[in-house]
């Protein structure tokens, strides 16, 4: 499978107490992390102006969030490297982030699944590129985008990202990160004189709207999927934000709320600790409670220690709405306005127990991921790290993920995010592909009562058009197969089925990548992808001649739960998903067995 694989070190885990609260069992599981030296999936093979190739993996922590499934994730890097100066393609990229008990504690790894690049219905792409702006800031006619948050919509189908830059708020499909809508941000929030100089973006060439580089940091969606939530990073320039130099003083910064079915919107104050710090994230624990980031620009990657590196629980349920209030002061509420609670939830430097000095100074990411076997919830916090990777003398800073695990205690009002995900297990009982010399044989059975139509269609990267393959459909029992001899020899492919219902809607399946031609030596048994798993995932076999093969779920104590395939297969490696979907939560193990061989993966089922 084509993936981008860290494994990272050990770390013990750390109880710690983060407030002199009843908060007191926020545990730190410890970190891994993904090389920013490395390329991502994206398929580019130009290099940028500055020298860096385009592929770079460089910095996706600006923004992550949980998909709903297993242990995969969806992230989005800012606007390249340069900072505004080189045309980069903005993208968004896939992730599993495996969490694993080990001994006393936990190992952290993490994987590259794939990388989709934003795009207009136009077909041109989105940029890092500041001057890619029209002159009158508007929307519908820019180019220039800055990722900074990111959240998946209820459907599993789409996602939301605001956009530093603007600041705007713009609404991608998934299959293939063509923009579908931009909502409408109230207008005291915009510049009205672009530049691609930021310098020029403030007083006096702008006095009111966002502050260069300090626009729409933070993205939440409710769980239940009906509004959004966008944080500045700091308060408006109208808000006092800034003093007669330029430098920033302001401490009133604003919440904006969207209802994303009507598009109304609603204004909160956030009032921040010190005019130092910025807000970087803010992810929704109910309908009116977020955690927040607040931090110092220090760290690693500024060539100095992190003092500040915070998150607060903020509370919006008191708050007065400020939409109708043209302007905040420096400090301190106007007559009759109540801004968001906040308290201390982590403070990051004495939980981690990491040295100021090798901390990031940017952790700009945060999404609650899937609970633990023992029921705990996870937290997950990113940094983005400005692809700093050594270049010119700068620091070799990776893309961390530090996880951390709390009880319904730590977050009373604790929410999970509502999908409407489709499940697959019933509707698609096989779906597998087989490396023959003959080409690629795609495998598949599927609930007749509900599919009916099945198409295979192929991609060569997942920035790519799908392609509907033709061919003879071969049925032997209850399964059906199709074989692509077009693939070609020693490239990864895409496949996936695209299914007509009987109820008139259509269904497209994951993604399944298939090395096509690669040689492999002997039995082998990939791990299972999602793991953990809410009912099924993919894993790949290696059979290196004809044999019987048997597939079966076995418990812990090596008692068979079911039997998924049992029969001769020919020599190949073979891609399958697999169906869990009736199992009982809880720890398994895939077992494959062959002539001399018993091999085994362990997999979690989670409900």
């Amino acid at each position: 499978m084509r993936t981008l694989l860290l494994r990272a070190s050990l770390v013990v885990v750390l109880a710690l107490t983060v407030a002199a609260s009843a908060r007191s069992a926020v545990t730190y599981l410890g970190a891994g992390s993904l090389p920013s030296t490395a390329s991502d999936l994206s398929g580019l093979a130009d290099t940028l102006s500055d020298g860096t190739p385009h592929n770079r993996l460089g910095a996706f922590g600006s923004a992550i969030t949980y998909m709903g499934y297993g242990n995969r994730y969806l992230a989005t890097p800012d606007r390249g490297p340069g900072g505004g100066t080189v045309d980069y393609r903005d993208r968004f990229h896939v992730i599993d982030l495996e969490i694993s008990p080990s001994g006393s504690g936990y190992t952290i790894t993490p994987s590259l699944v794939s990388t989709t690049l934003l795009q207009l219905p136009s077909g041109n792409y989105f940029t890092g590129l500041a001057s890619e702006f029209d002159a009158t800031n508007s929307a519908a006619g820019t180019r220039r985008f800055d990722p900074e948050g990111v959240v998946l919509d209820r459907s599993g189908n789409s996602f939301w990202v605001s956009d530093e830059y603007g600041p705007f708020v713009r609404q991608f499909r998934l299959s293939d990160g063509q923009l579908i809508r931009t909502l409408s941000v109230p207008s005291k929030f915009l510049i009205s004189n672009p530049n691609a100089n930021g310098t020029l973006e403030l007083p006096p060439g702008n006095t009111s709207g966002r502050q260069t580089n300090r626009g729409m940091e933070g993205l939440a969606i409710s769980p239940d999927g009906t509004t959004l939530f966008g944080i500045m990073q700091n308060a408006l320039i109208q808000d006092g934000a800034l003093n007669a130099s330029n430098s920033r003083v302001g401490l009133n910064n604003r919440i904006c709320v969207f209802d994303i079915a009507t598009g109304n919107t609603k204004e909160y104050v956030y009032p921040i600790a010190s005019s130092s710090l910025g807000v970087n994230e803010l992810l929704a624990v109910n309908d009116h409670q977020f955690i927040v980031i607040e931090r110092d620009g220090r760290g690693l990657g500024a060539g100095n220690s992190a003092t500040v590196k915070n998150l607060y629980l903020a509370d919006i349920s008191g708050a007065t709405d400020v939409s109708a209030i043209a302007s905040l002061p420096t400090s301190g509420l106007p007559a009759g306005v109540t801004a968001a609670s906040k308290t201390l939830f982590i403070n990051l430097l004495t939980a981690t127990g990491i040295p100021a000095a090798s901390f990031p100074e940017k952790i700009e990411g945060l999404a609650f991921g899937p609970d633990l076997a023992d029921g705990r919830h996870t937290l997950i916090v990113t940094n983005d790290n400005d692809f700093f990777y050594g270049q010119a003398g700068g620091p070799n800073v990776a893309d961390f993920f530090y996880v951390f695990a709390f009880d319904a205690s730590d977050l009373p009002g604790f929410q999970r995010q509502q999908f409407d995900l489709q499940p697959t297990p019933t509707m698609v009982q096989i779906f597998r592909a087989l490396d023959t010399p003959d080409g690629v044989r795609i495998d598949w059975r599927v609930d007749e009562g509900t599919v009916r139509q099945v198409s295979v269609e192929r991609a060569s990267s997942t920035m790519e058009e799908w392609i509907r393959l033709t061919g003879p459909v071969t049925r032997t029992g209850l399964d059906e197969s199709l074989v692509d001899p077009t693939a070609e020899r020693g490239t990864t492919q895409y496949y996936r089925l695209s299914l007509a219902l009987r109820n008139g809607k259509t269904f497209t399946t994951p993604v399944m990548p298939v090395n096509v031609g690669r040689m492999w030596l002997g039995y082998s048994l990939s791990p299972m992808s999602p793991n953990p798993s809410r009912g099924g995932g993919v894993l790949t076999l290696a059979i290196p001649k004809t044999s019987h093969v048997r597939l079966s779920l076995v418990d812990v104590q090596g008692r068979t739960v079911s039997v998924l395939s049992d029969g001769t297969r020919e020599a190949g490696r073979y891609t399958e998903a697999i169906d869990a979907s009736d199992v009982s939560a809880g720890l398994y193990f895939v077992r494959m067995q062959a002539p001399g061989v018993d091999l085994k993966q362990r997999i979690t089922i989670m409900k």
